[in-house]
């Protein structure tokens, strides 16, 4: 079970034919962490929220929960940070 429940995003980007793989590419963002946000494990990351948007021609309230929008991403909770 996700934290945050899927995001309306996942749906919507895969009913348009979008591919993750290239959207996370063209925000600049790991494909990992940008599935994972979509899945609603994570909070996106500032570039998802600003950029995604214009990407794909949706308002951002249409692509995300607003539990997940009320608070921004918070890179100091990334257990993975420290490993490279």
């Amino acid at each position: 079970m996700s934290k945050f429940g899927h995001q309306p995003a996942r749906l919507l980007l895969r009913r348009r034919g979008y591919k993750l793989k290239d959207l996370a590419e063209q925000i600049g963002v790991p494909e990992m962490h940008f599935r994972r946000a979509l899945a609603g494990h994570i909070r996106p990351r500032p570039e998802i929220i600003s950029d995604l948007p214009a990407v794909v021609g949706l308002p951002l309230t249409k692509l995300f929960t607003e539990v997940v929008l009320a608070k921004p991403y918070d890179a100091s909770k990334n257990p993975w940070r420290d490993l490279s």
